[in-house]
C-alpha cells in the first residue's frame, strides 16, 4: 500500500476491484494515487489498518475519523462510495435509501463545517470543500446513480456492455418467477433483487466468485461517464492523464 493522502472508502472487495480498474483507466496501473479501502487484495504477510465495516462502519466512524486526520495533514481528498440500499429492509442491515443515505453524510460533513454537497460538474456525484484549506475535499457516490435507491448491482447492471444484454434479461426473467413464489434462499430477492439477479447471471455467463471490471462495462453509458467524471473531480486528475 502506498503512503497517498487520496483515499476512497468503499463497502467491500467488489466495490473496490470495480473502482480500482476504474482508476486504471484514468491514472495508469504503475500509478496508483488513490488508496481504496478496504483494499481489493489482501496481502496475508503484511498488517493492514482497520477496514471500514461496510456502510454502517462508513456513515458511523470513518468519515468522522477521516475528517480528523485531514486536520493533521493525514488525508487531502477523500471519496466515499456506498449504496443507496432501500427505505425498508428486513434483515436488520442499515437500509435507508437514496434521500436518507445521503441526508445522513451531509449532516456529518455539515457538523465538521463543510457546506453542503453540490453536483460534480458533467457527473450525478456530490463533492464538498472545507472553508478552511486544511480540511480534506470530500466526495460522495451513492450508487447505483446519485438519485435512485438500490446498490452496486444496479450500477453493474444498468451499464455492463450490450452484448451481455440479451441473458442479462433471461436472469432477470428468473429472479421475477421467483419473486412470486415463496422462496427461502441466500437473498430476498424483494430486497436483494439486483444481487440475485447478477449472480445468476454470472453463475451462467461469467465466473460466478469473480468480481466485474471495467472491461465488462459500457464506457459510452451515463453511469461510466458520471462515475469517471465524480472521480476526476475528487481526486483531481486531469482529462486524459
Amino acid at each position: 500500500m502506498n503512503n497517498s493522502k487520496k483515499k476512497l472508502l468503499v463497502e467491500g472487495a467488489s466495490d473496490a476491484v470495480l473502482l480500482r480498474t476504474v482508476f486504471d483507466e484514468l491514472i495508469g496501473k504503475k500509478q496508483k494515487e488513490v488508496n481504496i479501502f478496504p483494499q481489493e487484495k489482501y496481502d496475508v504477510n503484511t498488517i493492514h489498518i482497520p477496514q471500514p465495516n461496510g456502510k454502517i462502519g462508513i456513515i458511523s466512524n470513518t468519515i468522522k475519523d477521516e475528517i480528523k486526520k485531514s486536520k493533521l495533514g493525514f488525508t487531502t481528498h477523500l471519496g466515499i462510495v456506498i449504496d443507496a440500499d432501500y427505505p425498508t429492509s428486513d434483515n436488520g442491515m442499515l437500509g435507508k435509501g437514496y434521500a436518507d443515505t445521503l441526508a445522513e453524510v451531509e449532516r456529518i460533513v455539515t457538523e465538521h463545517g463543510y457546506p453542503a454537497f453540490s453536483r460534480v460538474e458533467h457527473s450525478s456525484g456530490w463533492i464538498t470543500h472545507h472553508p478552511d484549506s486544511d480540511y480534506c475535499t470530500i466526495g460522495l457516490w451513492i450508487m447505483p446513480n446519485n438519485q435512485d435507491d438500490g446498490m452496486l448491482e444496479d450500477f453493474i447492471i444498468a451499464n455492463l456492455k450490450s452484448e451481455y444484454a440479451p441473458f442479462m434479461q433471461e436472469a432477470k426473467n428468473i429472479i421475477e418467477a421467483k419473486k412470486k413464489q415463496t422462496y427461502d434462499g441466500k437473498f430476498n430477492v424483494h430486497h436483494h433483487h439486483a444481487k440475485a439477479q447478477l449472480g445468476t447471471w454470472k453463475s451462467w455467463y461469467h465466473k460466478p466468485d469473480d468480481d466485474i471490471t471495467i472491461d465488462k462495462m459500457d464506457d459510452t453509458k451515463q453511469g461510466i461517464e458520471h462515475l469517471k467524471a465524480w472521480l476526476r473531480a475528487v481526486f483531481n486528475i486531469n482529462e486524459g492523464t
